[in-house]
């Protein structure tokens, strides 16, 4: 035999039995030993003390279907000057996160990028009921998927970005694995329609007028013709219907298992599958899955990780998760809300060691319900500073005056990101939500207790 040909056969004997390894569940005293390296690599953390001073560097864990968008855009971002937010790291970091000025990331990575981020950063994050988060990712991945079905072509676009800042949904964890696999779902599922109705001649019929002006129906597959009109589809119930895989029918796949369920859990261990820490973090989220001692364990560490991070909110209880993330961070929800420089021209970073004389140009958009001060089109810094600190006190003013808040603290009507708003609804009981997110409803009462007042918390989505 040659050597070339036997090098190739041995080599793929070899790839045959390692990812028949991969594919076999380890043993309990596999993973205990998995556990144990685990916890001394990646210690719990004790609680971060900050004592209500801002730290250098604030680290936004995004959990998908949270409401993160909302807390981040409306609250944390607001509260950062443009020059000291990371660039969007959403789809991959794109600059040295240890860097000075990174000061705010917000980002679906998990635990692990903390390694690579400042020493002492602050970790945030925030929670949802797990049977909630579990349907409203199953509705954005549909959602987003029918659109690109839509609007034809094959998929999404994954076009170059327009600018640094740029982020594209499909190169997001985890909407990068579930939208594509839906869509081709949908695209199975659209073509056995269409070969059903072919034959069966129930959904190809098309109106026609005669001269005369009567109305008639012609069914393209079968030439058969009518003066009455064919019976209309019934109306598609949003969960089950033959165009998507039906929720409960997803649920129970391996493709929602391994993205969706306990995805909190495994976010906040660093384990999911966009984890930095490697083969580590397959060999725990295997544990995981298959044994449940192993997962008990894994699961306690994530709620001790969870106590021990800076500020942890939930959704039902955004209000007070923000003011609670506020007073963690040394945040004044009283203070300015800074805006990107590209979407609101009278945005005010202020730099140290700037001249306050240099003349720039100004332009105050105007408010509803609040008179901006006049300002001429040429004015120094310092005039600029000036001008800014009047118009936040108008807009305090307009707030007390019309109890409509304009502060950090109360930004959810008009900003952007925006979760969760299809308004249907979906009682998930029974077998088809058995085991979704079992132990998170622990680590979702944690934070409801430990992170807001639940007699302070307003309705957010």
């Amino acid at each position: 035999m040659r050597p070339v040909l036997l090098l190739v056969m041995l080599t793929a004997a070899q790839a045959v039995i390692c990812r028949a390894s991969l594919e076999t569940n380890p043993s309990d005293e596999q993973c205990a030993a998995w556990i144990a390296a685990y916890r001394a690599d990646h210690p719990v953390l004790d609680k971060q003390a900050l004592n209500g001073t801002r730290p250098s560097q604030v680290y936004f864990m995004h959990i998908p279907r949270t409401g993160g968008k909302t807390c981040f855009s409306c609250f944390l971002k607001s509260a950062v000057p443009p020059s000291q937010r990371c660039l969007k790291a959403y789809d991959g970091p794109r600059l040295a996160l240890s860097s000075p000025s990174c000061g705010l990331i917000s980002s679906h990575d998990d635990y692990s990028l903390v390694d690579s981020l400042q020493p002492g950063v602050a970790v945030v994050t925030q929670l949802r009921d797990p049977t909630s988060r579990v349907i409203s990712a199953y509705e954005f991945a549909v959602s987003v998927a029918a659109e690109s079905l839509g609007a034809g072509g094959e998929g999404p676009s994954l076009q170059a970005p327009e600018h640094l800042n740029y982020v594209n949904t499909m190169e997001v964890w985890p909407w990068s694995i579930l939208i594509p696999w839906f869509r081709r779902n949908m695209q199975a599922r659209l073509e056995g329609l269409r070969k059903e109705a072919t034959r069966d001649g129930t959904t190809t019929w098309l109106k026609f007028k005669t001269r005369k002006g009567q109305v008639y129906w012609w069914n393209r597959s079968t030439n058969a013709t009518s003066l009455t009109a064919p019976t209309p589809m019934a109306t598609l119930e949003p969960y089950s219907n033959p165009l998507v895989m039906p929720l409960a029918e997803w649920i129970e796949h391996p493709i929602a298992r391994e993205l969706v369920h306990e995805g909190a859990t495994l976010q906040l261990l660093g384990i999911s599958n966009v984890s930095r820490w490697g083969g580590e973090a397959t060999r725990l989220r295997r544990c995981f899955h298959a044994h449940a001692p192993a997962r008990a364990e894994l699961a306690a560490l994530a709620a001790r990780r969870l106590d021990g991070l800076a500020g942890a909110g939930t959704l039902e209880q955004l209000h007070a998760s923000v003011e609670a993330h506020a007073d963690a961070l040394g945040i004044s929800l009283e203070g300015p809300a800074y805006r990107n420089p590209d979407e609101w021209t009278w945005s005010f970073d202020p730099v140290e060691g700037a001249d306050l004389d240099a003349r720039l140009t100004v332009r105050f958009p105007a408010r509803a319900g609040v008179s901006a001060p006049s300002a001429p089109s040429t004015m120094t810094l310092r005039e600029a500073r000036r001008h800014l600190m009047s118009l936040h006190e108008s807009l305090i003013a307009a707030r007390e005056a019309q109890a409509v808040g304009t502060n950090l603290g109360s930004h959810e009507r008009g900003c952007g990101g925006q979760e969760g708003l299809g308004g249907m609804s979906f009682h998930c009981t029974g077998r088809a939500c058995a085991g979704v997110g079992v132990h998170e409803q622990g680590l979702h009462q944690s934070a409801r207790h430990s992170g807001a007042d639940p007699g302070v918390g307003g309705r957010s989505h």
